[in-house]
């Protein structure tokens, strides 16, 4: 029930100042919220909740292939309507994590798309803001050039999206489609053997 900042606030106070050797029996209901909370964190957050669960005998929700995931962090750039990278290299055929974070005071999402679609996606994403379902489809348009995207990420949230890099080697856009925002918001997903 606590807001985000009370809850990064909670979390860091009980992962600094836990006591690593001492293990904790949490009832069944206070396990799965644990859970729950580590499949909404990432950087730090996520880092301290992994600590605790160890501490606390609990299994994080990483599966052994996502252990040797390749891990980008990506933010927002307040009231700039950009990221803070314009590109990130991933080995083709390698699981990935991006973890996404949003300081700005608006919604933002992370789609990637296949190769020289960054103008093809951005301008079907245009389109949507007629439609009366784009908010509930996180204005990500229904495109096969479209790999992987997230939903919108409201104002100080963050996201975890984990996906497969592509096989093939090339340079994949990645691009908010909130309509409008794909100009100025763009990079490019470098894929390499």
């Amino acid at each position: 029930k606590l807001g985000e900042m009370d809850k990064t606030v909670l979390l860091k106070g009980l992962a600094t100042g836990w006591n690593y050797k001492k293990k904790a029996n949490l009832i069944t209901d206070n396990q799965i919220f644990i859970t729950s909370i580590s499949n909404k964190l990432s950087g730090d957050n996520l880092n301290n909740i992994k600590k605790l669960m160890t501490a606390w005998g609990l299994k994080t929700s990483e599966s052994n292939d996502t252990i040797d995931a390749t891990i980008i962090n990506i933010k927002t750039i307040v009231e700039a309507m950009k990221f803070d990278k314009k590109e990130f290299i991933v080995k083709a055929g390698k699981e990935v994590i991006i973890n996404i974070e949003n300081p700005d005071a608006m919604q933002h999402n992370l789609v990637i798309g296949k190769p020289n679609t960054l103008a093809i996606i951005g301008k079907a994403a245009d389109k949507m803001i007629t439609q009366t379902d784009a908010m509930d489809k996180n204005y990500v348009p229904n495109l096969p050039q479209i790999i992987t995207a997230s939903p919108l990420i409201n104002a100080g949230a963050s996201f975890q999206l984990k996906f497969t890099a592509p096989s093939t080697v090339g340079n994949y856009p990645f691009i908010c489609t909130f309509p409008g925002h794909w100009r100025l918001m763009n990079g490019v997903m470098k894929v390499v053997r």
